[in-house]
């Protein structure tokens, strides 16, 4: 991951949901959502701020979501909801990655 660009302590789900959140506008409310399920959630508040910071990430569009994981896991199993129909993720050539 790292020779990907991607800097250590944290996952490529977490990279995908930082650049989902960064996409669509949105930001990562877990400290406050999970409070009362966590004595301290510090580590929670870490990962809202890291989540919306608004720093670049080496997934700079939806193509590098895709080939991303393509890299590292072999297959797609992450997806942009609302962003890509089937036939247009097939005809962006990743047919054999699309599961219904």
């Amino acid at each position: 991951m790292k020779s990907l660009g991607f800097e250590q302590g944290h996952s490529l789900n977490d990279y995908l949901t930082k650049y989902r959140y960064q996409r669509d506008g949105g930001r990562s409310r877990d400290a406050e959502i999970y409070a009362e399920d966590f004595n301290d959630i510090t580590f929670l508040k870490e990962y809202d701020n890291w989540m919306n910071d608004g720093q670049p990430i080496p997934i700079r569009n939806d193509r590098d979501f895709f080939d991303i994981q393509k890299k590292v896991w072999g297959k797609v199993k992450a997806h942009i909801h609302c962003c890509y129909s089937v036939e247009e993720l097939i005809k962006e050539g990743y047919g054999n990655e699309v599961r219904l």
